[in-house]
This record gives C-alpha cells, structure tokens and sequence, in this order.
C-alpha cells in the first residue's frame, strides 16, 4: 500500500508512483505534480527529468501535439513533503526535480495496447524530436483521440546499483 505523502502547503497529496517518482495530485483543481525520488546517483536522475521536461516543453511548441497531452505548467516551487502523521520526508525525493500537469482522470494503459493508433502517435511525437515513446501510457479520449504521458525526448538507460 502506497503511504500517504502531502506536498507541504498545497492539497497536493499522493496517488500514483513509478520508478523514478511520485504522482501527487490536487483533485479539486484536477492538477497533478510529478516530484522524482532521491536517488545515489543524482545526475542520472537530473537526466531522466531533463528528458521528460525537455519533451514537454517541445510539445508545447507543437500545436499538434498539445491536444495529445496534459497541459503542462513546468517546474513547480516544492517546499517540502510530509507524510500523514505530519513527519517531514522530503529527504526522499528531489524536490527540484518536479513537473506540473493538468490531472487526467481516466484509465492509462501502456501505448503498445493501442496498436496502429499507438505507432501514429509514437510517430507524431518522433517527429517534434521526442524519440522516446516506449514506456508511454495513453488514455482514450471522450472524442476517440489518445492523450499521452511518460515519454521522453530520449531513453536514459537505468541507473544500477551494483
């Protein structure tokens, strides 16, 4: 069970996580802020934030691709994280790394669910220079169209431990 983390001085509390972050989502203002752990390798984890940011941002700047994504705010200030006792645990992410997106309440399966639909929209997106599509998830839309996340403009192979 996912403990329950707050982002201190917002209604931002968690909902989701992955491998590098954590999804806290504000309901009422349907916004979500992706906050990426702390690791033992920062600059791997500057990286992959890098790559997520910078495929946002290149999105923007196509205007058909915008409707194909969460509308993006940037890089949000964090002041900190708590947990529900009210402990701080911001020690376990990296608050600088944080993206900020409007909040899609539908269901999001990995894009390869979605065959040729899935490929032409990997394709849209390699063209804008976002060339890393693999681990996407998509949402189907009210109108039929797919709505995109967790994507890249290139793929950081994972950092190991050993």
């Amino acid at each position: 069970m996912l403990d329950t983390h707050f982002l201190v001085g917002t209604s931002f509390s968690s909902y989701d996580t992955g491998s590098y972050a954590r999804v806290f989502v504000n309901q009422e203002r349907l916004r979500a802020i992706k906050v990426f752990y702390r690791g033992k390798n920062r600059a791997h984890l500057v990286e992959v934030f890098e790559s997520e940011f910078n495929a946002y941002e290149l999105v923007q700047s196509a205007p058909d691709l915008v409707g194909m994504t969460p509308r993006f705010y940037g890089c949000p200030s964090i002041s900190g994280v708590v947990d529900r006792n009210g402990s701080d645990v911001s020690q376990l992410y990296e608050l600088d790394l944080a993206i900020e997106l409007d909040f899609v309440p539908e269901r999001f399966d990995k894009i390869t669910e979605y065959g040729e639909r899935g490929v032409e929209a990997c394709r849209a997106f390699e063209k804008q220079g976002i060339h890393y599509t693999r681990d996407a998830s998509a949402a189907v839309r009210i109108d039929g169209s797919l709505r995109l996340i967790d994507f890249a403009t290139h793929w950081v192979e994972p950092f190991h431990d050993d």
